[in-house]
């Protein structure tokens, strides 16, 4: 062989080679980065979740401010009062675990948010005209931010779940082990009923 051959060859390994590493660092920083904003989402959403509450009890402090009202929604306002504790629990449990969101929590924060969208609508749907118009206003706001949180979580985590089985992702996941890492996603129906 020549020496030109061997500098062509030479030359072509090495841009092949920076070639591959460029793609192989973009796809892991891409990982990485869906990461950190899965994280910062989750933050945000369980601090949605979080509003909900607080805006849940103001509507039970508000409709016991009226002692017929109280005693006409005791009922309701007994499963508003529980569903708010377990709603409260389960952030708890979240909260403490720092690392992933598991399927159970996620499917349990699913359930117990739409539990208390349900019960808080079935307070308010009696009670249009006499509620209160700014907190009337704030619940539909934090009902709306939440679905909002959980549709940008869903969009991130299938991203992250896809992007880890087709290439470059697939070779970058398992060299980092991050083909471990499974994003769980909330079921958007059960949070948009009644929207």
């Amino acid at each position: 062989m020549d020496q030109s051959r061997i500098w062509l060859v030479g030359g072509c390994s090495l841009a092949l080679g920076i070639i591959l590493f460029c793609v192989m660092a973009g796809s892991y920083t891409s990982l990485w980065r869906t990461q950190n904003r899965i994280n910062t989402i989750r933050g945000y959403l369980l601090d949605d979740c979080d509003a909900q509450v607080a805006a849940a009890r103001d509507l039970i402090k508000e409709i016991s401010g009226s002692t017929a009202l109280k005693e006409a929604h005791r009922e309701q306002i007994d499963i508003l009062a529980n569903r708010i504790s377990q709603a409260q629990n389960t952030l708890a449990e979240i909260r403490k675990s720092e690392a992933i969101m598991t399927r159970e929590q996620v499917l349990g924060l699913d359930q117990v948010m739409a539990g208390l969208k349900t019960d808080i609508l079935a307070l308010t749907r009696d009670r249009a005209d006499g509620l209160d118009k700014r907190l009337a206003n704030r619940l539909k706001e934090i009902q709306g931010d939440l679905l909002g949180m959980v549709r940008k979580y869903n969009d991130e985590a299938d991203y992250f779940n896809e992007r880890k089985t087709v290439f470059p992702g697939f070779l970058v996941a398992k060299w980092f082990s991050l083909d471990e890492i499974q994003y769980p996603q909330f079921e958007i129906s059960l949070l948009s009923t009644g929207q």
